[in-house]
């Protein structure tokens, strides 16, 4: 469980054990977690700061990784891999360095991913469904296909959120103050609109 401020709780069974490195590390910058993604006995933290590498087998901090273009803090808002690269969605645009093989606490080993569809700027979510990278960007989800990318989702209202399951990508949104969740195929297609 994490929290907004930096502090970590590990549950294990019926044991909670708190992680409060983050909260109270004298590192400069922004703390504040917007989200996790678990990978083996590695949990990687989407944070206002960059990337933060945990240990979940010790229950310790292993490394900040600032996928930013020049090395310095970079806000990042959602984590996603297909395997070969870890995708990370910042103020910076989308950002992508390979899992195995390469230095990621090096800023130089992530690439900006943008062009043939996918303007470059700030990206607020991102998630790979079948295989396919999804990237949400202010009102609109684009599907990447090949080394295209497809406009797969114009927003009724405002996107607050992007997920993936197996052969479905799921869009919440807020409009009229009620809150929607969209589900699209990996084509893109709207399967059902739950309200």
């Amino acid at each position: 469980i994490w929290y907004e401020n930096g502090n970590m709780d590990f549950v294990d069974g019926d044991q909670v054990i708190n992680l409060p490195d983050v909260l109270q590390s004298t590192v400069p910058g922004d703390k504040r977690i917007a989200g996790a993604l678990w990978l083996g006995s590695r949990v990687y933290l989407a944070a206002g700061l960059g990337i933060i590498v945990l240990d979940a087998d010790k229950y310790e901090v292993r490394d900040t990784w600032r996928p930013s273009a020049t090395g310095a803090d970079v806000r990042v808002d959602a984590l996603a891999t297909d395997g070969a690269y870890l995708y990370a969605a910042t103020a910076e645009g989308l950002r992508r360095g390979a899992v195995s093989g390469a230095n990621l606490a090096d800023f130089r080993n992530w690439q900006t991913i943008s062009g043939n569809g996918l303007s470059a700027g700030p990206c607020e979510d991102v998630a790979v469904a079948s295989g396919q990278l999804v990237v949400r960007r202010r009102d609109t989800v684009f599907i990447r296909r090949g080394s295209l990318w497809d406009r797969a989702y114009q927003g009724r209202g405002q996107l607050v959120s992007l997920d993936a399951g197996s052969g479905t990508v799921l869009v919440g949104e807020v409009s009229g103050g009620r809150g929607n969740v969209t589900v699209l195929d990996t084509a893109g297609r709207e399967k059902e609109r739950l309200s």
